[in-house]
């Protein structure tokens, strides 16, 4: 089975540089206690359905202010919003065309923070059907 899940890679390519971002951060949806959970540089790794999609992420959270910094990859979409609530992060990227399905695309992300450790999933929505199109874990890095 071959998905294609660029628009997620790059949201868990979370690629995070809270020195130089290449896009706006992205605003966090969440209390400040929620946002403290999941403060930090965040650095794992994406294991996709499509294995050439697999590969490292990274991403930073700062609380109080409620942003998530991302670098996000040419001609991927855009993250629309995070939300942090209690010990669950999820969001959405925008959507894009995709040629190969000749439809819009429609990609969501979710993950748990469990022992210091966050497992996540990679959904995708093309036609109205929703697919699974990958794992994700993270670990919160010492700066």
């Amino acid at each position: 089975m071959n998905r294609h899940i660029s628009p997620l890679l790059v949201l868990f390519l979370l690629a995070g540089c809270a020195s130089a971002p290449q896009t706006p951060a992205v605003a966090v949806i969440g209390t400040v206690a929620d946002q403290e959970r999941f403060a930090g540089l965040w650095r794992g790794s994406l294991d996709a359905v499509d294995d050439r999609e697999d590969g490292p992420l990274e991403f930073r959270l700062s609380a109080g202010t409620g942003t998530l910094l991302t670098r996000l990859a040419p001609g991927a979409g855009r993250i629309l919003w995070v939300r942090v609530n209690g010990a669950t992060l999820s969001g959405a990227v925008e959507a894009r065309w995709d040629e190969r399905c000749q439809c819009d695309v429609y990609t969501t992300f979710e993950a748990t923070l469990e022992d210091s450790e966050l497992r996540g999933t990679l959904r995708r929505r093309e036609k109205l059907l929703w697919h699974d199109v990958g794992t994700w874990t993270a670990v919160r890095v010492t700066e």
